[in-house]
């Protein structure tokens, strides 16, 4: 069955140590999975970042600087987090075969149905790399990015707007993670852009249970601290929350100087371990944009910090602020060292409305992007008279009622499903009646059931992103949900 599948090539951070782009990808590929495809992480390693200009003497004293600053608390990262890292990709991540130059991207093309580029900071221009852009994509209709992050609030210069331009002009379907990113991509003439949420928050709380093997056993609350910049200009409102909670204080330490906080202090963790602790935990205190996500997705108190300052060219707080501000949750930031007024109660009720409706969104739009040019080769293949496999598609689309399907001289007809079996729910638009479709799937050596359980390999629904109870069943249970056209898809190919 696997050979139906239509494969989507992820274009993402993988190298990176760095729980959130671990997490977001794995969402992305999870999420893609779910809607009936097969997706792999290409193995590409970036290069150098696309900004380029001359620099001033300003700029070189700022650089130095900051370089200081990094080599005297550098980020921690021992031998054993390097290896719970490289469990857990082999553990939730199908890759590639590995692409260090362009010729070996472009051969790629004759592998993947579509490619999907996202989510994380790839578009970042300081940090950023071209083929984050699909450029080695030749059919443009198959570009598509999801949830692409700028990380800054404009691009530095003509000669970048030019560039991403030139880049993002063609591609199939453009959505990004920020409002600003949307206004940036405006700016330069890039229009008709979605903003769609992080991979992250499309996986509910048990689903995220559930793909990592969460302990959810109670244990003791504490106060979970997480700072990927200095965490000791915060601690003076790390104690403000101790003293109002009454809860142990405990640390990820993000940096090398954090191992020696007189707190409960965790050094080798993983992402797993990154979600777990967030899962246990009664308050998150964060400068990251991923630990606002888990916050949210498990629905924790918290409070975030401002990492990079207003005026940095480099400044990436517009991540936060714009997650914040979609979901209505801007009195969570700590602004200018005042976190009296910071609720430690959230109304999550409201949240969780703003966030539904973004899910929503967020899935239409994949949903849409990844099937546009499905539809495409669907009709050209119906076209084709070679393909006929006795399995009555076609009679069931044709409006003048001119086809009809004869068994050959055997009395046989082709079974392509192999003793598959499948659950139908939600309205048709291709067959007639629902007994039709029942008919077709026998005809061709499948079974149908009439609730979704583990012993069901497809759900069929043309409303791949409803809330039905079908679909929640078959999303805890990780089976596949493809619409009336993917399954004549199916069955033809």
């Amino acid at each position: 069955m696997e050979n139906f599948k239509r494969k989507i090539g992820l274009m993402g951070w993988h190298s990176m140590y760095n729980f959130g782009s671990q997490l977001q990808l794995t969402a992305l590929s999870q999420v893609i999975m779910n809607m009936g495809f097969s997706s792999e992480v290409i193995n590409y390693t970036p290069k150098n970042g696309m900004y380029r200009e001359k620099r001033g003497m300003c700029f070189l004293i700022n650089w130095i600087f900051r370089k200081l600053l990094y080599k005297c608390n550098p980020e921690y990262l021992s031998e054993k987090k390097k290896h719970l890292f490289e469990v857990y990709k082999s553990n939730h991540f199908s890759f590639s075969v590995k692409c260090d130059l362009t010729c070996e991207l472009y051969m790629l093309n004759e592998r993947y149905d579509a490619f999907v580029c996202g989510s994380d900071q790839i578009w970042n221009p300081y940090i950023g790399d071209d083929k984050y852009f699909l450029d080695f994509v030749k059919d443009s209709s198959k570009k598509i990015a999801y949830a692409p992050s700028f990380g800054v609030d404009i691009l530095p210069n003509n000669y970048v707007e030019d560039k991403y331009y030139k880049l993002l002009k063609d591609f199939g379907a453009v959505s990004v993670r920020e409002i600003q990113g949307k206004e940036l991509l405006n700016k330069i003439g890039i229009r008709d852009v979605s903003v769609v949420l992080d991979p992250t928050l499309l996986l509910s709380e048990k689903q995220w249970n559930n793909l990592l093997q969460i302990n959810c056993k109670k244990s003791e609350e504490y106060i979970l601290c997480y700072f990927l910049g200095d965490i000791r200009k915060h601690l003076r409102y790390i104690n403000y929350c101790f003293q109002k909670l009454h809860k142990k204080v405990v640390v990820i330490a993000a940096r090398e100087k954090d191992v020696k906080l007189p707190y409960q202090i965790y050094c080798d963790i993983g992402p797993k371990e990154f979600v777990e602790l967030i899962h246990h935990a009664c308050f998150v205190c964060t400068d990251s944009f991923h630990g606002v996500c888990f916050s949210i997705i498990y629905q924790k108190n918290f409070c975030v910090f401002e990492r990079f300052r207003k005026h940095d060219n480099n400044n990436q707080n517009s991540r936060i602020d714009s997650i914040l501000k979609i979901l209505d949750l801007e009195q969570c930031k700590v602004c200018d060292g005042k976190f009296s007024d910071i609720p430690f109660h959230i109304k999550w009720e409201e949240c969780k409305k703003k966030l539904n409706q973004m899910i929503k969104k967020s899935f239409t739009y994949l949903h849409e992007a990844l099937n546009q040019d499905a539809d495409i080769a669907y009709e050209d293949q119906m076209k084709n008279t070679n393909l006929c496999c006795g399995c009555g598609a076609c009679k069931a689309v044709c409006k003048l009622d001119a086809i009809e399907i004869l068994e050959d001289n055997n009395g046989n007809v082709k079974q392509v499903l192999g003793g598959k079996t499948f659950v139908i729910t939600g309205s048709l638009r291709f067959y007639k009646n629902r007994d039709e479709l029942v008919a077709v799937i026998e005809r061709n050596g499948g079974k149908v059931l009439g609730s979704v359980s583990s012993k069901t390999n497809y759900l069929i629904n043309n409303d791949i992103i409803s809330n039905s109870g079908k679909n929640k069943k078959a999303h805890e249970l990780g089976i596949p949900i493809i619409s009336e056209g993917k399954f004549i898809q199916m069955i033809t190919s």
